[in-house]
């Protein structure tokens, strides 16, 4: 009689060994399926961008067994808040602890503007664009939001913030504008 005992391990490989008798035969059942870490982000969350080295060491670490998939958030999703002296101060001071804690660089000079308006949809819509058109620039062209908006102090509204990063990453400067299309307001 002919008895199947299978012995999984916390990597995800299973063996199936039948036992018939004395002999004992082993047999690979598969290498483990490949996870998704999702991450929920948002191009201007000062959190993002202080904890953006640390989301490529953990990709390129652990490529092997997940997918990193963005999942845009809208920080501040169409809103037209006051960019008022209570707005600027309590954002320098949220910088400042994200500076200290994850060790990443801001430049403060855009919190000088008088005329910013803090809306994160068109950069996570972009993002979102990205994914459809060039999957493997994804990440690095959300980081290169990122660096635009946190160190360069550009506008992630105004027409022309994309071009000079689709240029960087070879990415046809048409498709590098955000627009409302549903799946860019409302896909994953």
């Amino acid at each position: 009689m002919k008895k199947a005992v299978y012995n999984c391990s916390d990597n995800g490989f299973c063996i199936i060994e039948q036992v018939d008798g004395k002999n004992i035969r082993k047999q690979n059942k598969g290498t483990p399926k490949k996870g998704t870490l999702i991450y929920f982000a948002d191009p201007m969350c000062s959190w993002c961008w202080g904890m953006s080295p640390e989301i490529f060491k953990l990709k390129k670490q652990y490529a092997r067994h997940f997918d990193l998939e963005l999942v845009m958030g809208g920080l501040r999703h169409g809103e037209e808040i006051a960019w008022d002296r209570k707005l600027t101060q309590s954002l320098f001071h949220h910088w400042n602890h994200v500076k200290r804690t994850t060790g990443q660089d801001f430049n403060y000079s855009i919190l000088q503007s008088t005329d910013f308006v803090y809306d994160t949809e068109p950069a996570c819509r972009a993002v979102r664009i990205i994914r459809d058109l060039a999957p493997n620039k994804e990440l690095i062209f959300y980081h290169e939001v990122q660096r635009a908006f946190y160190m360069d102090n550009n506008n992630p509204k105004a027409s022309d913030f994309y071009r000079p990063i689709c240029k960087k990453l070879n990415i046809p400067l048409g498709y590098c504008y955000p627009c409302k299309t549903p799946v860019a307001l409302h896909g994953r």
